[in-house]
């Protein structure tokens, strides 16, 4: 299991400040995708369910906004090795896409470090991002991501990760940041967790 760890110099890494900061930061690279109410959800559940369909984002997933906010803040930061080098990334898909459509836009490079059993409709997406090199490394989706970050260790490569990174959080967190912008009156947010982005 992995544990977001904020930084030392944070006092309160969720404060809700820092996730407008991050809406701000991105609104014009993503899509502020639909909400919709569901109506058998609503049936079933004797209340108004909506969905929130990140699968209209540009990318199809909400990956896109993690990695377009943590890019967006190094690309400030470190412009000039991010020009030169590039990023890596270890993902099985959705954060492949979001790293290389984020590149994409920056004018920057993105190598993948990806597990063999990737899916085909995956890797067809990819190839539409000349600026993604997409390195087929191990069988299990754990060792491409240890892979990369032994590169990051080892040769100072600037990797940006799925999940468990502050930026990229907040990122994803702009969600919450929408879905009260599109229905000011929830009751409950429900959010569906898998490998942890």
């Amino acid at each position: 299991m992995s544990v977001v760890s904020p930084s030392d110099d944070m006092d309160d890494p969720y404060e809700i400040d820092q996730f407008h900061a991050a809406r701000d930061r991105i609104t014009s690279h993503i899509l502020k995708t639909p909400l919709l109410l569901s109506l058998p959800f609503s049936h079933e559940f004797s209340c108004n369910v909506y969905l929130k369909l990140e699968s209209e984002q540009t990318t199809n997933s909400f990956k896109l906004r993690g990695a377009t906010n943590k890019l967006h803040l190094l690309y400030t930061e470190r412009k000039e090795e991010l020009e030169r080098d590039g990023i890596i990334a270890a993902s099985t898909g959705n954060h492949a896409l979001a790293c290389a459509h984020a590149c994409s836009n920056l004018g920057l490079k993105v190598t993948c470090y990806t597990s063999t059993a990737i899916a085909a409709v995956k890797v067809n997406n990819l190839k539409q991002y000349p600026n993604m090199t997409l390195v087929k490394h191990c069988a299990e989706p754990v060792g491409a991501e240890n892979h990369a970050r032994h590169l990051e260790k080892s040769e100072g490569r600037i990797l940006v990760g799925p999940y468990n990174d502050m930026d990229v959080v907040r990122g994803q967190g702009t969600i919450g940041c929408e879905i009260l912008e599109q229905l000011a009156d929830v009751d409950m947010i429900v959010v569906p967790v898998g490998g942890g982005g």
